[in-house]
């Protein structure tokens, strides 16, 4: 079968199908991987041609499968893109279905003059170049079967349904060696030089202890230049996404959507299009990605390490990230279990500098601490990839998770002040009570140094968590309002991390942000002056003032608050 479909592949015409060819009744045939790499013939019936059905200019041919193997599982979820002969010239691929549940094989053909379109559109930067949307309402792309390996299954729950949404099947498969750079071991998945139409190929998401890649089929392939998938990946527009070599290991039957079960193997080149009507790309060209390392500590076992290589999209990649990590927590820990993660992170930036992130985070019952640890630190790489000034800021990034078993989550349940009215200068002494689940009550004892620019008055002392300090910051100064990609980067520096316990005075007196910065004890007249003026949007004034600030570090995770009153009397 191979054979024949190489022969028949070669006697092809490379000139496209007239529409006004095409008559009800029409014989035709597809080709498409049935199993391992065999490339094998499916037959079709043509139906007619559904003119502007997809857009201005954009048509569909509508046809019906009558290939036996076909008529339990339908269209099914692998087979976009296989390409589809008629009166021995490419007619196009096989590229969306006409709903589910189907008592009959309707198929949508994507025509090769639609699809050549894409592959002749110049290479382009994905982040620099306008997103190509696509709506299409009366028919659904054939689903890219989305092959998911290496995730616990808790974690998988959890994203499956993020994935769903994009249009995809999740379906199982196996991770290789675990080399992010190459984990094919098998002999029969395909070099680049033997790609041909009707072979299996992946848009790779995610490579290495994990892998995340959604299937489709091979329509043409001329010189170096690939057509596949026959619709959308994700409508995207330029993209660079890698593209690698899969083996079909079975069809997966199903009365809602039946699928192909892939293997990934070697990575061949990359999908650089992503467009209405088809995935073009290119043999040999490396992708851009994003290299993550993570290092997993549980308690006093050895360190467990990590390597992944993420695809660079400007849509996907904070969602890839927050599931690589927590696929690697996962690993270490029961991921519904109760628990406290120490996370710290190193972002290499796109100008080499590095950014570091600290954080921890503790669960209760019912609660997934792999899940929370991963989307906590990804929060700070989320605002780096969707900024709002450029490109996405990450170049590079690892992250280290110290995990315990034990809840050490310490809310605050007491506050005591030894001496509430004082001077400035001195010294103001509190007792923190701060319980722990299943513990008795334990006391901190802090002092805090009435330096300037506290002054005579009376003042609000709270006692708090990283959390409800930001929202006390929030209420007076307003939110942060990065102007640029540098402001973003200081206040991710910047930013509060819940282990620790912040003490914050706060007294009347006018505050003025200007970015994000927050100027205390600004005199009246000049905020006045500064919010009447003209232009600069990043000013807010509060009558109110954060007049000190400290922090101290404690094990575990900080949470809740508690408020004294302070009285700060003239020096005598």
């Amino acid at each position: 079968m191979i054979i024949i479909a190489a022969v028949l592949t070669c006697m092809i015409s490379a000139q496209a199908v007239e529409h006004e060819e095409i008559k009800r009744g029409q014989k035709a045939y597809g080709l498409t991987v049935f199993a391992d790499d065999k490339v094998e013939k499916f037959d079709l019936e043509l139906v007619g041609v559904l003119d502007n059905f997809l857009g201005p200019k954009q048509d569909l041919i509508l046809a019906k499968l009558t290939d036996p193997r076909l008529e339990q599982a339908g269209v099914v979820a692998g087979m976009s893109g296989s390409p589809v002969y008629f009166n021995g010239k490419l007619l196009g691929s096989l590229g969306y279905a006409l709903g589910t549940f189907m008592k009959e094989g309707y198929c949508g053909i994507t025509p090769i003059a639609a699809m050549r379109e894409v592959r002749d559109l110049p290479r382009r930067d994905p982040f620099v170049a306008a997103h190509c949307g696509s709506a299409v309402s009366s028919v659904l792309p054939i689903a890219a079967p989305l092959s998911v390996g290496g995730v616990d299954s808790e974690v998988l729950r959890y994203f499956a349904p993020i994935f769903e949404k994009m249009g995809f099947v999740v379906a199982p498969t196996a991770t290789g060696s675990g080399n992010a750079e190459d984990h094919s071991s098998t002999d029969s998945l395909k070099s680049q030089s033997g790609l041909k139409p009707g072979d299996a190929v992946s848009a790779e998401l995610v490579r290495g202890d994990v892998t995340v890649a959604a299937t489709g089929t091979v329509t043409s392939v001329d010189g170096s230049h690939v057509l596949a998938f026959g619709h959308p990946f994700l409508g995207a527009g330029a993209i660079t996404l890698p593209m690698a070599a899969t083996s079909i290991l079975a069809i997966i039957p199903s009365f809602q959507r039946s699928f192909k079960l892939g293997q990934v193997g070697k990575k061949i080149g990359t999908f650089t299009q992503d467009r209405l009507t088809a995935m073009s790309g290119e043999l040999g060209l490396a992708a851009q990605i994003l290299p993550v390392k993570v290092e997993v500590r549980e308690e006093e076992h050895q360190p467990h390490r990590y390597e992944y290589e993420v695809a660079r999209d400007p849509k996907l990649t904070p969602e890839l990230v927050q599931l690589v990590l927590a696929s690697s927590f996962a690993r270490q820990t029961d991921a519904g279990v109760v628990g406290t993660a120490a996370l710290s992170a190193q972002v290499t930036l796109v100008d080499g500098n590095l950014l570091e992130l600290h954080e921890n985070v503790a669960m209760d019952r019912d609660l997934s601490v792999p899940i929370l640890a991963a989307l906590t630190i990804s929060r700070s790489i989320d605002l780096l990839w969707h900024n709002d000034f450029g490109p996405p800021l990450v170049k590079a990034m690892s992250v280290k998770a110290d995990l315990s078993r034990v809840n050490l989550a310490r809310r605050i349940d007491v506050l005591q002040v030894r001496n509430s009215r004082l001077a400035p200068g001195e010294n103001l002494s509190l007792r923190v009570g701060l319980r722990t689940e299943n513990e008795p009550l334990h006391f901190e004892e802090i002092s805090v140094l009435m330096t300037s620019p506290v002054t005579a008055g009376d003042y609000e002392l709270t006692v708090c968590s990283a959390n409800e300090a930001n929202q006390i910051e929030n209420r007076i100064g307003g939110p942060a309002k990065p102007q640029s990609a540098d402001e973003l980067i200081q206040a991710l520096r910047g930013q509060r991390t819940n282990g620790f316990l912040y003490v914050l005075l706060v007294g009347r007196g006018p505050s003025l942000r200007v970015g994000e910065t927050l100027l205390t004890k600004v005199p009246l007249s000049f905020a006045t002056q500064m919010i009447s003026g003209e232009g600069d949007q990043r000013l807010s004034h509060n009558p109110e003032s954060i007049v000190l600030e400290q922090n101290y570090q404690l094990l575990g995770v900080v949470m809740g608050s508690a408020q004294a009153s302070i009285h700060i009397r003239e020096h005598r």
